[in-house]
């Protein structure tokens, strides 16, 4: 479960629960970096652009034709049958928020297709703050210089391999 923020060229996602111990996902499309904010380190890692690259792809690889209207968690939504890196159909709701996404999902060359659910609830469209996203200032930079560790990092966030 996570909280998310959207706005123009930008994403904020705020996992919760107790094992994500309330790390942050900010992905800056518009400046082509992605942070993680880890509250309880103080600490943050950068990782390379690549990773709102892929994000970016899959959205841009998707081939929508409508197909009907239905109320999915109280909101009214078209439903599209969707076609590229997913298959399968996606719910849209106001301003194009999506709301639900039901298809099997490929990211990456050799990738496998991987069922997939993805649901928003409790919507609302108001202004978002900028520093929203922002790293917090007084957090320390996290330098993965590995290319395991951002392999990896890439294949949990992205889906993609190495």
């Amino acid at each position: 479960a996570m909280q998310v923020h959207y706005g123009p060229g930008m994403e904020r996602m705020d996992l919760e629960g107790n094992a994500t111990a309330g790390n942050v996902m900010i992905v800056r499309y518009d400046k082509g970096v992605t942070w993680i904010v880890m509250p309880q380190l103080h600490a943050y890692l950068e990782l390379p652009n690549r990773i709102g690259d892929d994000i970016v792809a899959v959205a841009q690889s998707l081939a929508l034709q409508p197909v009907g209207r239905e109320r999915i968690n109280g909101l009214a939504t078209t439903k599209y049958r969707i076609d590229g890196k997913i298959k399968g159909f996606m719910w849209l709701g106001q301003k194009d928020i999506p709301v639900q996404i039901d298809g099997d999902v490929t990211v990456g060359e050799k990738a496998k297709p991987l069922p997939t659910h993805f649901e928003q609830s409790h919507i609302r469209i108001a202004p978002q703050d900028p520093a929203l996203f922002e790293v917090p200032e007084g957090l320390s930079r996290i330098k993965l210089k590995d290319a395991r560790w951002l392999g990896l990092m890439q294949q949990f966030l992205g889906g993609a391999e190495p």
